[in-house]
């Protein structure tokens, strides 16, 4: 692993809300799944600047691929689910498949 990737990696696993969504991740359980790096980025510049970890940030952005179900109902199902999942998280949790 580079020191870049090190980095990103330890910046995610101690910010508040994308250490919370890492810690429950087998939770998720969704093919092909992702965390948009947009909170990350803005994680960074928050520490750089030192202002408050969730300044910026209006939501995650949790992506992933189902092939089995392209359907919006099936989004919306996971999207309300993941939702519960992370609602003690301070920020919207936006899901798209």
């Amino acid at each position: 692993m580079t020191d870049l990737a090190a980095s990103v990696r330890a910046l995610a696993h101690r910010h508040p809300v994308t250490a919370t969504i890492l810690s429950r991740w087998d939770e998720i359980d969704l093919p092909d799944v992702w965390i948009s790096g947009s909170i990350i980025a803005q994680a960074r510049w928050n520490e750089v600047y030192r202002f408050d970890p969730v300044h910026g940030i209006d939501d995650a952005d949790i992506i992933y691929f189902d092939q089995a179900d392209l359907s919006e109902a099936g989004e919306v199902d996971v999207s309300t689910r993941l939702r519960r999942l992370f609602s003690d998280v301070p920020i919207r949790i936006d899901v798209k498949n």
